[in-house]
């Protein structure tokens, strides 16, 4: 098994390490035009504080806030919710399925331990997630550098209202981690599982037209399991005292990872490898 993993990080990340660098880029690009905007906002409303990272990380991940229909009030999904979740998709979409018919296949004959080949393909999906966040973190990081802001976890509540209309009270430092630092990658992690599994089911452009619905239901719902909503600042009890908390959140991303595990397991045990090459 740790030559079919070592395989699966050389061929699907390694291999393709200049599409990290894009992101990391695409990235850092963002939180240039993050630190810019705040420059105008503290002259103009005259703001003491300086502006921090976690500050960018909340922006980068603000998603959309909970939508209320209404005439006056028409649905737009937010271009950045959907670019940045949309882009791991399809890092996530192929690469698993062109195994299953490449070199994957053989391995998975040669070694008769199907399980092998399936818990492969969930490390390198959960090292995928875990490498595009990583990217995405490091772009912030090198942006806030070059404007030589705070590298702290300290949020600047004036700034954060004025840009983003968000009333930030009564938080816990670890609790804004969770949610700008731990609950997006877990969240993806799991999304990325349920992509994957789906792919082999259907097909990995059916696959990944489902997620895009997940994601738009998510934006237009706020419900406790819908997973697109942890992935949105704006959608967390922080912010809205309706929003979601951290434990149902882990709760469900966790059941969804599980069972996509479990059931992918299954699936592959059974499924006629050979008759769907």
């Amino acid at each position: 098994m740790k030559l079919q993993i070592l395989s699966d990080l050389r061929q699907g990340i390694i291999r393709y390490y200049y599409k990290y660098i894009i992101i990391f880029f695409v990235a850092c690009t963002i939180a240039i035009q993050f630190f810019l905007k705040t420059n105008i906002y503290i002259k103009k409303y005259n703001i003491a504080d300086e502006t921090s990272v976690i500050d960018c990380f909340i922006y980068m991940f603000k998603g959309m806030k909970e939508y209320i229909p209404s005439t006056s009030n028409p649905f737009n999904v937010p271009f950045d919710f959907l670019l940045f979740n949309l882009i791991l998709g399809l890092l996530i979409g192929y690469y698993p399925h062109k195994d299953l018919h490449g070199m994957g296949l053989q391995m998975m004959i040669k070694s008769k331990q199907r399980i092998f080949w399936w818990s492969s393909k969930c490390i390198w999906n959960m090292a995928t997630v875990i490498s595009y966040y990583a990217a995405i973190y490091m772009g912030i990081l090198i942006a806030g550098m070059l404007f030589k802001t705070q590298i702290t976890g300290e949020i600047h509540k004036e700034l954060i209202h004025r840009m983003l209309g968000m009333e930030i009270v009564g938080y816990k430092q670890f609790e804004i981690i969770i949610f700008v630092g731990l609950l997006p990658i877990i969240s993806s992690i799991a999304i990325s599982m349920f992509q994957m599994f789906l792919s082999f089911l259907v097909h990995p452009i059916v696959s990944y037209i489902i997620i895009i619905i997940l994601y738009i239901f998510s934006a237009f719902y706020m419900k406790w399991f819908l997973p697109g909503n942890f992935l949105m600042f704006y959608r967390n009890y922080i912010v809205n005292p309706n929003g979601i908390h951290i434990f149902p959140s882990m709760m469900v991303n966790m059941i969804i990872i599980l069972i996509s595990f479990i059931v992918g397991y299954f699936y592959f045990r059974n499924v006629d490898i050979l008759g769907k090459e």
